[in-house]
This record gives C-alpha cells, sequence and structure tokens, in this order.
C-alpha cells in the first residue's frame, strides 16, 4: 500500500527540486526556465500563447488519499484577468482526478471523473483568505478547503468520494487555459507543511533583496567606467596659481586669488579620500562676527549608492579654459543675465523689438559680441536664457 498522502512533505527550500520526490514537466520544459525552485519555493511561468499547456510537478510514487489531506501554500496564483489557472490535484488517471484551483479571480472545486470534468463550486478569490489550498477525504467523503494561515481551514465544497482515492499522484501547476500574451507567474511553498512564522517571510524577502541587488550589481559593474578629465587650469596659469578654479571658502590673497597652501589642502584631501584630510582643509577665516562657511559636502563624490549608476561612473566634458573665448562667451550671457533678472519671461518677446529694451540689447549682444555662449543661435526673444538641452533650447 502507498503511504498516506499527508505523509509526503516538501518546503522547497534547497533550491533545487528534488527529482527523487518529484516528476518536473513543462512547456517547453523545465530547463527553460518555466519551472524553478528558487528562494526557497516554486516559482512556474508559463510559457505566453502557448495553450493549453501547464507546468508543475507530480509526485514520482502514487500517495493514499483516503483519511488523509494534501495543501500547499499558493504565494501567488497567475495574476492574468483570464486564461490563466492555479491548481493543486490529486491525480488517480489520466481520465479521474479531483483538484482545486486559482482562476480568473475565482477560487474553483473540479472533480473529473472517466473524463468528465464537473465544476463543484466556485467563489471570488481573495489572496489572503484563500492563501492556502487543501484537498482532504475522510471516511468517504472528500473536502476541497482553504485557509489564511495553513491552520484554520473552511470547506468551500464536499461530497461523497467521487472516485478511487487509495492510488493517486498528487500534483501542482500552472498553466494557459487561451492564448495569453503576459501570465505572469505562480509560486507554491511548503506543501503539507504548515510554516506561516513572519521571519518565514522576512527570510524570502530578505534573499529575494539581496538576488536583485547583486544583479544589478553585475550589470553596473559590466558597463564601462569613463577616465575623468579636467582642463588642467591647475597649472594653466603658473604667475597666478588656481585663479581659475573653485575656491569657495579657501584662503584667498588681497586680490581675490586662491592662497595655494589652503588649495594644497584642498587637492590632498581629494586625492586620499581620507576623512581626516578633509577635516583639515584650510578654510578661510571670517570676519568678526560671522561664522566660518564651511564646503558644501565635498566628500558626496565620494559616496556609493546603491541606486541607479555609480556617481563615478558618468563624466562631463571639462569645462572651457578660464581664458578661452568659450568662458567669456559664457560669462558674457552671465552678466546679461543679472541685468535682466527683473523682467517678467512674459515679457521677453515683446521686449525683444522694443529699441532699446534691456531684452533687445541682450539678444543683441549674444548674437554679435558673445555668439559662442554656448546656446541656441540665433538668439531671439523665445530662446534668450534658455538652457542648452534638446527641448530647454527652444523656451
Amino acid at each position: 500500500m502507498p503511504g498516506k498522502a499527508h505523509t509526503f512533505v516538501d518546503n522547497f527550500n534547497d533550491d533545487s527540486i528534488d527529482l527523487v520526490k518529484w516528476l518536473a514537466y513543462g512547456n517547453p520544459s523545465p530547463a527553460a526556465e518555466r519551472l524553478r525552485e528558487v528562494n526557497g519555493r516554486i516559482e512556474i511561468r508559463p510559457r505566453p500563447f502557448d495553450f493549453p499547456m501547464y507546468s508543475g510537478l507530480i509526485t514520482n510514487l502514487d500517495y493514499d488519499l483516503t483519511d488523509s489531506y494534501v495543501h500547499v501554500e499558493v504565494v501567488q496564483p497567475l495574476l492574468a484577468p483570464s486564461g490563466v489557472t492555479t491548481q493543486l490535484l490529486a491525480t488517480a488517471s489520466g481520465n479521474n482526478s479531483i483538484f482545486i484551483d486559482v482562476t480568473s479571480g475565482k477560487v474553483r472545486c473540479f472533480q473529473q471523473v472517466a473524463g468528465t470534468f464537473t465544476l463543484l463550486e466556485q467563489v471570488p478569490y481573495d489572496a489572503v483568505a484563500h492563501r492556502w489550498l487543501r484537498l482532504r477525504e475522510q471516511s468517504g467523503r472528500t473536502y476541497w478547503e482553504t485557509s489564511p494561515d495553513g491552520a484554520t481551514w473552511s470547506v468551500l465544497f464536499s461530497k461523497n468520494t467521487p472516485i478511487t482515492l487509495t492510488f493517486v499522484k498528487l500534483q501542482i501547476q500552472a498553466g494557459l487555459t487561451q492564448s495569453v500574451a503576459a501570465p505572469g507567474f505562480a509560486v507554491f511553498d511548503s506543501l503539507n507543511i504548515v510554516d506561516t512564522s513572519r521571519s518565514r517571510r522576512v527570510e524570502e524577502r530578505r534573499r529575494s533583496a539581496r538576488d536583485v541587488r547583486v544583479e544589478a550589481a553585475n550589470l553596473a559593474a559590466e558597463r564601462h567606467h569613463p577616465e575623468h578629465v579636467n582642463n588642467n587650469d591647475e597649472i594653466n596659469y603658473p604667475a597666478r596659481p588656481f585663479a581659475g578654479n573653485y575656491s569657495k571658502s579657501l584662503k584667498h590673497d588681497s586680490l581675490g586669488d586662491p592662497d595655494p597652501a589652503s588649495y594644497g589642502t584642498l587637492l590632498r584631501a581629494l586625492q586620499s579620500r581620507d576623512p581626516i584630510d578633509f577635516e583639515e582643509i584650510q578654510l578661510a577665516t571670517p570676519p568678526e562676527g560671522l561664522t566660518i562657511v564651511k564646503l558644501n559636502n565635498p566628500q558626496a563624490g565620494l559616496a556609493f549608492d546603491i541606486e541607479g549608476p555609480d556617481a563615478q561612473e558618468l563624466t562631463l566634458p571639462p569645462a572651457p579654459r578660464f581664458d578661452s573665448e568659450q568662458a567669456a562667451h559664457e560669462m558674457g550671457e552671465l552678466y546679461w543675465m543679472a541685468l535682466a533678472r527683473d523682467v517678467p519671461f512674459a515679457n521677453y518677446e515683446s521686449e525683444a523689438s522694443t529699441v532699446g529694451s534691456l531684452i533687445k540689447r541682450a539678444i543683441e549682444s549674444l548674437n554679435n559680441e558673445f555668439p559662442s555662449y554656448g546656446g541656441t543661435r540665433p538668439v531671439n526673444g523665445s530662446s534668450l536664457f534658455r538652457g542648452i538641452y534638446p527641448g530647454e533650447q527652444i523656451g
């Protein structure tokens, strides 16, 4: 005699289908990733448009369902609105079985007797109330049941046992009953095992989060990381070192040029990347009664962010030399911006044609005196002071 159905257990926790217990089948095959044991559970991914076709697991041995049961946790059924089904079955032969499934937003109870399928009951599917499915036989009566926790069961339907259940194969499967473009995937867990503790859920999420991040990190590492280049302004002007470089909060001489020693402490920190060196950057002494102005997060570029590409994976073209025509023309635009700061944008078009207006003078200057400022040319009332990126150039 076969063993009782409830003695067959699998927690799916070893990330490998136990082929001693199960025969795996799929469309086109388990090797094609339609069926896999991963993250401590079974995932079934039917192939789109392939119907009627199912992927799943069926026991290699027969089991006795009389005065016994089989239950499984349905973590997630196939969720397409129609044409998909997720099932727990006890199969006596190709023409005789009982099963309970989640199909098109309903939980359904079925029997198949001598090849004839009969729908016995159906109710709207509730992801909480119907997380567990069970087939049970007791004293000549068969029960189709559901549970929110694997401990407290509700009977959806019962009747006198319609087929012989002493030799059945236990089966879980998911698949398509009609052509579906995006069937999604079904997830089963804890066959004949009750494990509903919070730690089990947390562990499942923790491992999934790890796998997703490792995959993302591997993809990011494969991308090209460019070299970062600058305009060499730190050595372009030996008579006035560092005059064309960022130097806010550092010490300066009476002309406003950076103090080489102070600037050197900034370079040392950027090269060593040591937080202690950043604390030792020599900043300017503020006038009496004022608070020292610190650098605004100078270590931001050294941080690692797990969202998006690494900060140093992206680069920008070097800025134009401090004494270049482009830098001078960009500065010309900035001064015109400052002069026109009180003119409403809505007035630009009308003032562009007004003789002697500030906006008209700015347009003429950028077109003739500072044409290399970097924006759209020729400048007009709609493009004045707009950005240099696509879409911004047309105002």
